[in-house]
């Protein structure tokens, strides 16, 4: 393995275990303090036990997060070097925001792990507050990129979280724990899923006018042309250079893109063979995220008519709710494989190439087993430790006196 072909392994690897972790560690804060709210607003102790028990998940994937994080951060330099020369000064800015969204994070996860019995209810659930708007505001990304890698983690972990109880439920556990646990992962799911959509069609308009390649293997376009149809499924062909078995909608991609059913779409065609992307990787990734998230709008429609006809006790119901917990992290990876392998054969799109940015030292391949080693090593931890968390049951609580706070017994 050369030591580019390494460096570029090891960065995939890492960024996608990486991206798990910190879509959890986003998505879990709110679910939390939706739960914490609604026990303050009612005074019903499933919420709380809810609330106490995504707090937990939430300070596990914020230590797994940090690990992950920092050793991403070693590698931009150990891998990068000429890129982090280049751009130093703009990522470091980056980092230095990144960094006191950490802090400000950790302090307020802090009082709010260990605050249940010593802070006011509201004071506790503004503290959880700072943590869901830290661990999301300063996502790393910028504009219309971070509004969309947000919403993919929101996303990605509430239909996690409502597959975990959807599993609980299939085994006989339908009680009202588990019911509320669903239904709240549905609220911000639902919510999430249709906006999706939306923030994509504002990054497809960015990625049109900035980085037309990447837009041309996303969508199989070929040839520049007036009126570009939007292709459903199809089978890229390199050698005949055009896009086969695919179902189009005449002018679609020109609507979407520019907002102009007769814009022109710039196609591979003019854009010198050496700059394309991967576009098998680019397309099918491409085609993996949008089928995957508009599945989970239909399993969102299908949860709520259920819900309000009373039928929620549908088995395949349960078992679509099951199988959206892995279509929504899918999802994710399928989306961040369209965004860095589209960007390719550049690091710095248009001003540095990939492979003039790798370090030259020697001995890149052992970095990655090493660092491999480590992600697989935090994997197994955080399931052993998820594992454990899931077989503890709700809480007991005392009765507070009146205008007090419960306390676990």
């Amino acid at each position: 393995m050369d030591d580019l072909l390494a460096a570029r392994v090891q960065m995939e690897v890492s960024l996608a275990f990486h991206m798990i972790f910190a879509a959890i560690g986003i998505g879990m804060p709110l679910l939390m303090i939706i739960s914490e709210g609604l026990w303050m607003r009612t005074g019903n102790h499933t919420y709380l036990d809810l609330a106490k028990k995504w707090s937990k998940v939430t300070g596990l994937l914020f230590a797994i997060g940090a690990v992950s994080g920092t050793a991403l951060s070693f590698e931009l330099g150990l891998l990068w070097p000429t890129f982090m020369e280049f751009a130093g000064g703009i990522i470091g800015a980056a980092f230095a925001l990144e960094g006191y969204a950490f802090f400000i994070e950790a302090i307020f996860l802090g009082l709010y792990l260990y605050g249940w019995n010593r802070l006011s209810p509201l004071a506790h659930w503004l503290c959880g507050l700072v943590v869901a708007v830290s661990g999301a505001l300063f996502n790393p990304g910028w504009a219309v990129f971070a509004t969309h890698s947000t919403l993919a983690c929101y996303v990605a972990t509430s239909f996690a979280v409502a597959a975990v109880y959807a599993f609980a439920m299939l085994k006989g556990q339908r009680d009202e724990y588990h019911n509320k646990a669903i239904k709240m992962a549905m609220v911000v799911g639902a919510i999430t899923a249709f906006l999706q959509p939306l923030s994509g069609d504002l990054n497809a308009r960015f990625t049109t006018q900035h980085q037309p390649s990447k837009l041309a293997a996303m969508e199989g376009i070929f040839e520049t042309q007036r009126g570009a149809p939007l292709t459903i499924l199809g089978w890229p062909d390199l050698e005949e250079r055009r896009l086969k078995y695919g179902i189009e909608i005449p002018k679609g991609l020109s609507l979407l893109a520019k907002h102009d059913p007769n814009a022109e779409i710039k196609g591979l065609n003019d854009i010198p063979r050496e700059d394309w992307p991967n576009v098998y990787v680019v397309r099918n990734a491409f085609q993996i995220m949008v089928g995957l998230g508009f599945t989970l709008i239909g399993i969102s429609v299908w949860y709520w008519a259920s819900r309000r006809w009373r039928r929620l006790d549908n088995r395949l119901l349960l078992i679509a709710l099951v199988a959206s917990g892995f279509m929504g992290f899918t999802a994710l990876e399928a989306g961040w494989f369209v965004t860095e392998v589209g960007r390719q054969p550049w690091v710095i799109y248009g001003v540095m190439r990939t492979e003039d940015a790798v370090t030259p030292a020697p001995g890149t391949a052992n970095v990655l087993y090493g660092f491999s080693l480590l992600y697989l090593l935090l994997s197994a931890t955080l399931v052993w430790l998820l594992l454990r968390l899931r077989h503890r049951g709700p809480a007991a609580y005392d009765q507070p006196p009146e205008g007090g706070r419960v306390v676990t017994t």
